[in-house]
């Protein structure tokens, strides 16, 4: 996976546990859409990936489309488990025994480059498939 993402060179991570605020420590982000990766950082699973997910996509124009805040809005205020993902990824964490997360951000799309998010996500989590014969503990189907 490495490889893949080396071709991104617009990209950051920041580490979240359960008792910070998701908006405050997202640094994703706002004017770009692209992928994200989760890993566990608790002691069982260390350096796990856990969640591939995306943001932005391209309409049949080709024109590129995003979020009122890229990124950072689907990371922040996308749905996962059924509300926000700032409040239930830290429920999820308590439930999955998970201390701490790191989210690493890449923009696949932009001046530079122009990957859809989607087709991304798609490539990076067939990699994982191939490797793992399952997906990430979060991804609960693609």
């Amino acid at each position: 996976m490495k490889e893949y993402l080396d071709k991104y060179k617009i990209n950051g991570n920041f580490k979240f546990s359960r008792d910070q605020s998701l908006e405050k420590q997202c640094n994703a982000s706002k004017n770009y859409g692209g992928i994200y990766l989760i890993f566990a950082l608790s002691e069982d699973k260390i350096g796990s990936l856990i969640y591939i997910g995306s943001s932005g996509w391209v309409n049949q124009k080709g024109e590129f489309l995003l979020r009122k805040k890229g990124m950072y809005d689907r990371i922040v205020n996308g749905k996962q488990f059924d509300t926000k993902r700032k409040y239930s990824w830290a429920i999820k964490m308590k439930e999955d025994k998970i201390n701490e997360i790191q989210v690493d951000w890449y923009v696949t799309y932009d001046e530079n480059i122009k990957h859809i998010p989607a087709y991304s996500e798609a490539v990076l989590i067939q990699k994982y498939f191939d490797e793992n014969k399952l997906l990430p503990l979060w991804n609960l189907e693609f």
